[in-house]
């Protein structure tokens, strides 16, 4: 039992705390949370008695001490998980001399993994699901947390299988040497057509040049070529588990338009089963809003949106943007009907040549 400091001996021995917030809550919620002196107390408990907070460690233990009698009546494995002896893996990759022989190592180190990431991914999802919390889960609960923790268990094997195929690629089929002068020749849209609706600029960033890069771009060019017509600029993302395409807009938010994450899409990029576009704020986590979902619900019991009936169709999609961002007066250029016939949705925007990327430093 800890000793309890009388008021006394707290005034004399602790510096005044400093007042607390005036949205903190001050109440403590459990008996066992008082104030007390510093003897015995780490620094958080120190600092988080100022305001009368719980630390981290005060709500494990609080938690341990109450879930004493339900892991007595439901005992869980004391040790963790075998970890896989490295050694083979370790000794074949200092030995690998080309990109073929440590892909080799690769792959069967993901394959050896992929059931233990699977298992706890579906722990992490069946965890959010409790007592159907996932129903509505606003973005940062718990529930929202543990469907995103679930999805990137599985993203270490999509990336590491990707630097896998751009090792791969950069071997077998090598970009171009750049044309002379070394400079990237000029992108549709600073010489459009007469007639033609000018498009946003490309994105600014070594990957526009990789070849892998240009194929998601190409994959998705239905839906970027119509935003870019609108004076969008786009760039293609990775997210949770997932290629996004990632629409800036002119008061600093941006969209995202994605497929599927829960589950995760297994069908190729570009072709989802449904598309999903939000609007996020990089600084301001309270702006976050669902402007188009079209993607299947797999819960029997939640109702379809009217949207699910357009499926992957991209057309309904930018139609809902065009909406949604007319009414908030941040589409730069809203096309008009007379200029649709330039932008068809289905045409895939011209790419920049193909250029070796700048070795690593």
């Amino acid at each position: 039992m800890q000793q309890i400091a009388t008021p006394v001996q707290s005034a004399r021995n602790d510096p005044q705390p400093a007042p607390a917030p005036k949205d903190s809550c001050i109440i403590p919620r459990d008996p066992d949370f008082e104030l007390y002196d510093n003897v015995g107390r780490d620094a958080d408990q120190i600092q988080a008695a100022r305001y009368n907070l719980a630390t981290r460690g005060d709500l494990k233990r609080w938690a341990q001490r109450d879930a004493q009698p339900f892991r007595a009546a439901y005992p869980l494995p004391d040790q963790p998980w075998s970890a896989p002896d490295l050694t083979p893996y370790l000794d074949a990759l200092a030995a690998a001399r080309t990109p073929a022989e440590i892909d080799a190592v690769t792959d069967h180190v993901l394959d050896a993994a992929e059931p233990a990431l699977r298992a706890l991914s579906d722990y992490l999802v069946a965890a959010a699901r409790w007592k159907q919390e996932n129903r509505d889960a606003a973005k940062g609960s718990p529930s929202h947390l543990l469907m995103t923790a679930a999805s990137r268990a599985l993203s270490a094997l999509a990336l590491a299988d990707e630097a896998g195929l751009n090792r791969l690629r950069a071997a077998y089929d090598p970009a171009p040497a750049p044309a002379a002068g070394g400079t990237m020749a000029a992108d549709e849209t600073t010489t459009p057509e007469p007639g033609q609706v000018p498009l946003a600029p490309l994105p600014d960033h070594r990957n526009v040049h990789t070849p892998w890069w240009q194929e998601l771009w190409r994959r998705h060019a239905h839906v970027i070529t119509p935003l870019r017509a609108r004076g969008l600029q786009c760039d293609i993302e990775f997210g949770l588990s997932t290629y996004n395409v990632r629409v800036s807009l002119p008061d600093d938010s941006y969209l995202v338009i994605s497929p599927p994450h829960d589950p995760p899409s297994e069908r190729p990029p570009g072709e989802p089963e449904g598309w999903i576009a939000t609007r996020e704020h990089p600084d301001d986590p309270t702006l976050f809003e669902v402007i188009y979902d079209s993607a299947p619900s797999n819960d029997p019991g939640a109702p379809q949106r009217p949207e699910a009936r357009h499926g992957g169709s991209a057309q309904p999609l930018i139609e809902a943007i065009d909406h949604r961002l007319a009414q908030l007066g941040l589409l730069p250029h809203p096309v008009l009907p007379h200029e649709n016939s330039h932008v068809p949705p289905a045409q895939p925007s011209p790419l920049p040549p193909r250029v070796l990327p700048p070795a690593s430093p």
